[in-house]
C-alpha cells in the first residue's frame, strides 16, 4: 500500500513539473512563449516575482530598496522648500484657466473626471520637468495614453491573471508607446529650474544613466498626476454631497480673499 502512495506522488510530481512548464501552476495561468515556442525567459530579463506564486500576485512593483534610497536622495534638492515656493504661480495660472474653463461650460454636463485629468497633468508637467505640456507636439495623444494607461492598469490589478502573464492589446501597446520617454522623444523650451534639472546634473557626475532618468520622469508624471487627480476628484465629490461643507470653504476663501485686500 505504501509502494502504491509513493509510486501515486511520484507521477503526480513529474506530471506537475511538465504542466509547470507550460502554466503557472499556483496563479493558474499560461507562460507566454515565443512564436518559436522557447519559454520568453530565455529572450527577455523576466523580474523574479516576490511569492511563491511567480509574478502574477506581486501587486506592488517596488523599486529595490538600495535603489529607492539612492533616487530619494537625489531628488530631494528638487523639492526644496525655496523651489516649492515658487510652484504657487503655477497653480495660481491653471487654477484660473481651469475655472475660465468650467464658466464656459456651467450649461452643459460636464465630466470632471476629464476636466481634472487635463488641469493635474498640466501642473505635475510644469512643475516637476519645467515645460507646459499645451506647448509640446504630441500633448493630446500623451494625455489619451496616461489615461488608457491608467484604465490598463486597473484592469489587470483587478484580475490577477493578467497582472504581468497575459500578453499587451494593441491599444495598451500603444499607450504604453506614447508614454514611455515621451519626453525625451520631442523637442520643447524649459521655463523653470525643475526635478529634470537635478536628474541631468546628476547624469553628468555619472550617477544616474539616461534608462534612469527616463525611469523616474515616467515615474513622476503618472503617479503625481494619478495621485493629485484622484484626490482632487475626491475632494469634489465630497464638496457636491455635503452642500453645507461646501458653503464652508467658500466662505473661508471669500474671507481670505478680503483679507488679501486689506
Amino acid at each position: 500500500m505504501l509502494l502504491f502512495f509513493v509510486v501515486l506522488l511520484i507521477i503526480l510530481i513529474l506530471l506537475l513539473r511538465k504542466v509547470n512548464e507550460n502554466y503557472f501552476i499556483l496563479a493558474l495561468c499560461e507562460r507566454i512563449k515565443c512564436v518559436e515556442g522557447k519559454p520568453l525567459e530565455e529572450k527577455v530579463c523576466i523580474i523574479p516575482g516576490k511569492t511563491i506564486f511567480g509574478n502574477n500576485f506581486d501587486v506592488l512593483n517596488v523599486t529595490p530598496e538600495e535603489k529607492w534610497h539612492l533616487r530619494r536622495k537625489m531628488l530631494t534638492p528638487a523639492f526644496h522648500f525655496n523651489i516649492l515656493q515658487t510652484f504657487n504661480e503655477i497653480f495660481k495660472e491653471e487654477s484660473l484657466k481651469l475655472l475660465e474653463k468650467l464658466k464656459h461650460l456651467q450649461h452643459e454636463d460636464v465630466n470632471i473626471s476629464d476636466v481634472i485629468d487635463e488641469f493635474s497633468l498640466n501642473n505635475v508637467c510644469e512643475t516637476a520637468l519645467g515645460v507646459k505640456l499645451n506647448d509640446i507636439d504630441g500633448a493630446s495623444e500623451y494625455r489619451a495614453a496616461v489615461h488608457n494607461l491608467s484604465t490598463m492598469i486597473v484592469r489587470r490589478v483587478c484580475n490577477p491573471l493578467i497582472i504581468s502573464s497575459s500578453p499587451f492589446l494593441p491599444s495598451e501597446k500603444s499607450a504604453l508607446k506614447h508614454f514611455l520617454a515621451f519626453f525625451f522623444r520631442n523637442s520643447y523650451v524649459k521655463t523653470r529650474y525643475a526635478m529634470l534639472d537635478t536628474l541631468l546634473h546628476n547624469e553628468a557626475q555619472g550617477l544616474i544613466d539616461h534608462q534612469g532618468i527616463c525611469e523616474e520622469v515616467d515615474t513622476a508624471m503618472f503617479e503625481g498626476y494619478d495621485t493629485t487627480s484622484t484626490c482632487l476628484k475626491f475632494a469634489l465629490l465630497n464638496l457636491a454631497q455635503y452642500p453645507d461643507i461646501q458653503k464652508r470653504c467658500y466662505q473661508e476663501i471669500e474671507n481670505l480673499s478680503i483679507a488679501q485686500k486689506w
